[in-house]
């Protein structure tokens, strides 16, 4: 009777080991991994296997940034994640302009991308012209203009990337001489795709429309020529300053995309 109750315990302790070591085996051990079986039961099919099809060999270490507060806590002991404190502010050196919307910049700080990467970013709460639609080249020139080579800082809400593994950003930078929140400055300027809408000064929301011609409707090379001439001067939407419509001077830069240029 005793040899049978000796058994029955190592029969169930052999089970409980097999049961064990089974579970374990099919267990996420990498972020990955993890990453790959949260998407697919959210139904985000298109993002299971986006840290390898973007990151290749860096794919692990890709994800952990990106989800290092995520997996901080029950999760922290399956992928080696560090329990530590990580700032919330990043940054990065824009290297190109690919769009109204969209840049590449160099990661330079932060904890949600690997440090020294290049990296797509997309601004949150806008979609602008693409560049081959109308107002797409405007568009792109004035997100040129405001951070092309400069060092932006970077802010996550919410989802962390797009479906082709693009950073989703709100995205800021110092321009003349004060912090701007670009898509903001975007919107105010009037590019946003299938429609536009500035701020005014009290804060509210109205349908932005480019100045027209004044005085004889005539069209100048130069804002010199148009000055010369005696052409009459408008009011911006943005700055202080009057100038041209830029339909009066369609060879004039608009700085800052409100269709008033040469402004004094």
């Amino acid at each position: 009777m005793r040899t049978r109750a000796v058994w029955a315990v190592v029969l169930a302790a052999l089970f409980t080991a097999v049961s064990v070591s089974y579970a374990a085996a099919q267990w996420p051990t990498t972020c990955v991994e993890l990453n790959d079986i949260v998407e697919a039961h959210l139904g985000n099919d298109h993002n299971v296997g986006i840290y390898q099809k973007v990151f290749g060999d860096q794919a692990e270490q890709a994800c952990r940034n990106d989800h290092r507060d995520d997996v901080r806590g029950v999760f922290a002991w399956a992928i080696g994640g560090d329990s530590s404190p990580i700032s919330s502010v990043e940054r990065g050196q824009v290297l190109r302009i690919l769009d109204g919307d969209t840049i590449e910049i160099r990661y330079l700080s932060g904890g949600e991308a690997v440090v020294g990467h290049v990296e797509k970013v997309r601004y949150l709460g806008i979609d602008t012209p693409e560049k081959s639609e109308s107002g797409g080249a405007e568009a792109t020139e004035f997100n040129r203009a405001r951070v092309e080579g400069q060092t932006v800082r970077l802010v996550r809400e919410g989802r962390n990337r797009d479906n082709f593994g693009r950073l989703l950003r709100h995205v800021f930078v110092v321009y003349q001489g004060q912090e701007i929140d670009v898509v903001a400055a975007l919107t105010a300027a009037g590019h946003v795709k299938g429609g536009s809408s500035t701020t005014t000064a009290t804060g509210t929301s109205e349908t932005a429309t480019a100045p027209t011609p004044s005085g004889t409707g005539t069209v100048y090379a130069s804002c010199e020529a148009a000055a010369a001439a005696g052409e009459p001067r408008v009011q911006g939407n943005s700055g202080s300053g009057r100038g041209f419509p830029q339909a009066t001077v369609p060879s004039a830069r608009d700085g800052d995309g409100d269709g008033v240029v040469c402004e004094v």
